[in-house]
C-alpha cells in the first residue's frame, strides 16, 4: 500500500457549497491524491465538469459514484472498499482543508506510531439571511491540544476533515460507517477511534474549516458516547468530574446561543465578565469603572 491518501467525499443537502470544497481539495499540497466523490442525487455530468475542471489544476486522481442504493453509511462503506490509499480521510461539502492540511497530519504520522492524526478546527456560522453567495458571520476555533481526552473529542465533535487515518496502524478495527442521521462525525465508529488508539495532534493554528447554519451539529444535542470494549484498563471518571464536564458543555452551548441570537448583549456580558475578573485580580473598582467607561480593556 502506497504513500496514496484517499478522500471520501460525501455530496449531501449542502451542495450550494460543494464548489467550495472541490477547489480546495485541488488546492491540496499533498500528493498523490485520490477523491471518491459518494452522492445519491447530484447530477454526474455535472459533477464530472466540476472535478475535471479542478483537477487539471493540480491533477489529482478521482472517482465518482452517484445514485448509489440504500441508505449513507452503506454508500460510504462501498467508498471505503474502494479506497487504495494508506491513509483515509473523510469530507463533506460544508468543508474545506487548507492548502497544507494533508501535509501536516501525514507529517506527524510519519513522525510518531499513532494509528491516525487530527488537526484542529473553524466552525465557521453563516449568515442565514444572505441569499447570495454564503457570507460568513464569525468564526469559532477549536484547536488541537495535548494532552488528547477522549472526553473532549465526544463533546466538541472533531469535523470529520480533521482527521487522518493510517490503515496500516488500525489493525482490527473495521474501518465501516453505520450512522445515517446527522453529521458523519457523529457516527459510532469515530468514537471507537478516539477510545481504542491515542491520536497524533497537529497542534497550533486550525487547518480546516465547516461552514455552518444555526441548525448544524453545535447547536444541537448529539448522541450518548456509545459503550464499546476497551483493550486496556482506563482510569474511571467520577460522579464530580463528569458533572462538571457536562455542566463546562452546556455552558459552551448557551454562550454560542448568546453570541448567535445576541451579538450585542453578547459583547456587553463579555465586557462585564471580564471587568469582573479584574476587580476580583485587586485592581480599583475606580481604575476598572474608568477603563470600562473609555471602552478599553
Amino acid at each position: 500500500m502506497s504513500e496514496l491518501l484517499t478522500v471520501i467525499l460525501w455530496v449531501d443537502d449542502t451542495a450550494q457549497l460543494l464548489d467550495q470544497c472541490v477547489f480546495s481539495m485541488a488546492g491540496q499540497n499533498y500528493r498523490p491524491l485520490e477523491l471518491i466523490a459518494v452522492s445519491a442525487r447530484t447530477d454526474r455530468q455535472l459533477f464530472s465538469g466540476m472535478l475535471e475542471q479542478y483537477s487539471g489544476l493540480e491533477p489529482f486522481d478521482y472517482r465518482i459514484l452517484v445514485g448509489q442504493a440504500g441508505e449513507r453509511a452503506e454508500a460510504l462503506n462501498t467508498a471505503i472498499a474502494q479506497a487504495q490509499g494508506r491513509y483515509l480521510a473523510f469530507l463533506t461539502t460544508d468543508q474545506v482543508a487548507y492548502p497544507d492540511h494533508y501535509v501536516q497530519l501525514i507529517h506527524k504520522l510519519s513522525e510518531v506510531d499513532a494509528a491516525w492524526a487530527m488537526s484542529g478546527f473553524v466552525r465557521a456560522y453563516l449568515d442565514p439571511k444572505v441569499r447570495a453567495a454564503p457570507f460568513i458571520r464569525w468564526k469559532q476555533e477549536h484547536p488541537a491540544h495535548e494532552p488528547f481526552e477522549p472526553l473532549w473529542f465526544h463533546y466538541n465533535r472533531p469535523i470529520c476533515c480533521a482527521l487522518v487515518i493510517d490503515r496500516l496502524r488500525v489493525r482490527n478495527l473495521p474501518l465501516a460507517l453505520s450512522n445515517n442521521e446527522g453529521p458523519i462525525e457523529n457516527d459510532a465508529f469515530f468514537f471507537k477511534l478516539a477510545a481504542l488508539f491515542r491520536p497524533a495532534l497537529v497542534e497550533g493554528t486550525p487547518s480546516c474549516e465547516q461552514r455552518m447554519t444555526r441548525s448544524r451539529a453545535v447547536l444541537q444535542t448529539g448522541p450518548e458516547l456509545p459503550d464499546m470494549p476497551m483493550p486496556v484498563s482506563v482510569p474511571e471518571w467520577t460522579g464530580a468530574v463528569a458533572l462538571r464536564l457536562r455542566t463546562l458543555a452546556a455552558v459552551d452551548r448557551a454562550k454560542t446561543r448568546l453570541r448567535l441570537r445576541l451579538p450585542r448583549l453578547y459583547g456587553v456580558a463579555k465586557e462585564l465578565s471580564n471587568w469582573g475578573s479584574k476587580v476580583v485580580s485587586g485592581k480599583s473598582l475606580r481604575e476598572n469603572f474608568d477603563r470600562l467607561t473609555r471602552g478599553g480593556s
